[in-house]
C-alpha cells in the first residue's frame, strides 16, 4: 500500500484556496447586480430575497456582489504583492552572491534593516503621510517579505555556484550572464516558488 505524499491538511488547504480563487474569478456570475448598484426600495433584505442571495444593506446594494469584489481586489493585491517582494528578493539574493564584496554587504545590510522593521506601522505611517493610495498600497504589501526571498536566494545561489555543472560551464568559458540565467537560476527557482506559496496567505492577512 502506498502513503500518499500529499498529507490530507494540505489537500483541504488547498481545496480552501481553489475555492476562494473560482468565486473571485466567477461569482459575478452568480448576482445580476453590480457592486455600486443602490436601491431604497431593496434594503435591508434578508438572505434568499429573490435576486438577493445574501441579502442587501442599508443602501440597497446587494451583498454578494460586493463580497465577489472584496475578493477580487484581495487576490489581485495578494497575487501581486507577493509577487514584488519575491522578484525583488530574488534578484537582490542573486546580485549579493554573484558580486561578493561591497555589494552583498550593502544587500545583506539591508536585509537585517527591512528585517527588523515593523511592516505593519511603516505602512500605516506611509498612507497617512501620501493619502490612501491603492499603488502605494500595493508596493507596500510587496515589499513585506522580500528580505525572506533575497536570505534563502543568496544561500541558493552560493551553495549552486558549487556545484560540478557550474565549474564545468565556467571552465568552458561560458559568460556570467549564461551561467545565472541559464544553469544556476532553473536549479534554485523551486526556493523562491516554494517561499511563494508560504507568503501567499500571509500577504492576505496582512492586506485584510
Amino acid at each position: 500500500m502506498t502513503r500518499d505524499p500529499i498529507p490530507t491538511s494540505v489537500k483541504i488547504a488547498l481545496g480552501f484556496i481553489m475555492l476562494f480563487v473560482l468565486f473571485s474569478v466567477f461569482g459575478h456570475l452568480l448576482t445580476p447586480y453590480g457592486f455600486r448598484e443602490t436601491s431604497m426600495f431593496e434594503r435591508l433584505r434578508p438572505p434568499g430575497t429573490d435576486d438577493f442571495i445574501i441579502g442587501t444593506d442599508s443602501r440597497g446594494r446587494d451583498l454578494l456582489a460586493r463580497l465577489v469584489t472584496g475578493a477580487q481586489i484581495t487576490l489581485i493585491v495578494a497575487i501581486v504583492g507577493t509577487l514584488i517582494g519575491a522578484v525583488l528578493g530574488s534578484l537582490l539574493g542573486i546580485l549579493a552572491a554573484a558580486k561578493r564584496g561591497w555589494v552583498e554587504a550593502v544587500i545583506v545590510a539591508a536585509i537585517d534593516v527591512q528585517a527588523s522593521l515593523p511592516i505593519i506601522i511603516v505602512a500605516l505611517f506611509m498612507l497617512a503621510m501620501f493619502d490612501n493610495s491603492f499603488v502605494l498600497f500595493l508596493l507596500l504589501v510587496g515589499l513585506n517579505g522580500w528580505e525572506i526571498y533575497a536570505r534563502l536566494m543568496r544561500g541558493a545561489t552560493l551553495s549552486a555556484k558549487e556545484h560540478g555543472y557550474v565549474t564545468a560551464v565556467r571552465a568552458l568559458g561560458a559568460s556570467p550572464y549564461k551561467i545565472y540565467l541559464g544553469h544556476i537560476l532553473p536549479n534554485i527557482v523551486s526556493v523562491a516558488l516554494v517561499q511563494f506559496t508560504v507568503n501567499l496567505p500571509l500577504t492576505i492577512l496582512l492586506e485584510t
